[in-house]
């Protein structure tokens, strides 16, 4: 079938799903979500190939598969981000199903859906999630434009925060969202153009960085946004075809890195972000439908999955 899927502010394309060819599993359909492991296992989200992808490294040893297109058990419609909590469950935004999905391995096992179409208390309309170091979810709940957090899959503890609008509290389209090890909470604001900084979940110190543009201090549909240990920020820019690195909100130290194409430093709409285990950086390149890793922002031993021929 085909159909027009429109992910964020940041893309509008027309597509044709069929269901999964094996012949393809080494390949990759606009990956859009990524995660390392603390063990350097590598999620992706496969988003085009409806399913999730596991590597154990960027040679694509230990290549594992799970999903195809549908909304009953098993099936996924354009999986935009994965992650993991601290016991190694894992677990889905699956985006155009409206709902969250855990499981305990990449066989299925133990396979649970939290969420519907809505507005209301346990409903979404595009939900993006992480799984914060205390084990609390948070959810960007893109078109009902807020974010969530809930306390365990069986959503207690609701609570949610933001509205439509530019102004302190407010945001548009926010897509990812990534909550650090003192539980505060970072979100790719994505229709506003900028990143946006909260220690809890009711705004408490709001901070805001970026405007529209492609020069230092503006963004182009920040899509993704991570922090190291450092605490320095790390976003991914879809409309910018880069990744940016500051050291805090106020946007010192910036420092961009990649350019639009298909070579050796640059990106192509890039929506997933991830800072493994051991410092590296990883990207989903989304159009070139590839990931890929880098020791730093100088772009030092870029490496690709799938791996380049030429």
């Amino acid at each position: 079938m085909k159909k027009v899927l429109f992910l964020s502010a940041l893309f509008l394309v027309s597509i044709h799903l069929s269901a999964d060819d094996e012949s393809s599993s080494i390949t990759l359909n606009h990956p859009m979500g990524i995660w390392v492991s603390a063990g350097g296992t590598i999620y992706v989200a496969d988003c085009f190939n409806n399913r999730i992808v596991q590597v154990n490294d960027m040679q694509g040893n230990g290549l594992k598969t799970y999903g195809s297109s549908g909304k009953t058990q098993g099936k996924f419609i354009h999986p935009t981000m994965i992650s993991q909590d601290a016991s190694g469950l894992i677990y889905v935004s699956d985006y155009d199903n409206d709902r969250l999905v855990r499981i305990e391995n990449m066989e299925g096992g133990g396979w649970a859906t939290y969420g519907s179409r809505g507005n209301g208390a346990g409903q979404f309309k595009g939900p993006v999630m992480i799984v914060a170091p205390s084990g609390r979810m948070y959810i960007t709940d893109e078109y009902n434009n807020r974010i969530v957090r809930i306390d365990d899959f069986e959503c207690s503890g609701w609570v949610t925060y933001g509205s439509r609008g530019t102004e302190i509290g407010e945001l548009q389209k926010p897509f990812s969202i990534f909550v650090d090890s003192g539980e505060r909470i970072f979100l790719a604001d994505v229709g506003n153009h900028r990143i946006v900084k909260i220690d809890n979940m009711q705004g408490l110190n709001w901070t805001s960085y970026g405007s529209y543009g492609d020069s230092t201090g503006q963004f182009h549909s920040p899509i993704g946004v991570r922090t190291d240990r450092e605490g320095r920020i790390y976003i991914v820019e879809n409309g910018n075809h880069r990744i940016v690195r500051i050291d805090d909100m106020s946007g010192r130290g910036w420092t961009a890195f990649g350019e639009k194409g298909s070579g050796v430093g640059c990106f192509n709409y890039p929506s997933g972000l991830c800072i493994s285990p051991d410092h590296r950086i990883y990207v989903a390149d989304t159009f070139n439908n590839r990931i890929v890793r880098i020791d730093d922002m100088t772009g030092l031993n870029w490496t690709e999955f799938p791996p380049r021929t030429d």
